[in-house]
């Protein structure tokens, strides 16, 4: 018992297996910026070519 308490504090800083659920979650974030900034930035043309579109029709 008193071996499980010592070695403690070394097993939770080695451990690793939280760290790996966090990059994943920051890469999805970052993903996620990139999208939705590139939308908005291409919202107005997309906008307009969809209207020339309709306008044709």
């Amino acid at each position: 018992m008193l071996n499980k308490i010592a070695t403690l504090p070394h097993s939770v800083m080695t451990d690793e297996t939280g760290a790996t659920a966090i990059e994943y979650a920051l890469l999805a974030a970052i993903l996620a910026l990139v999208l939705v900034t590139s939308i908005s930035t291409m919202a107005d043309e997309l906008f307009a070519i969809l209207n020339l579109i309709v306008a044709s029709i």
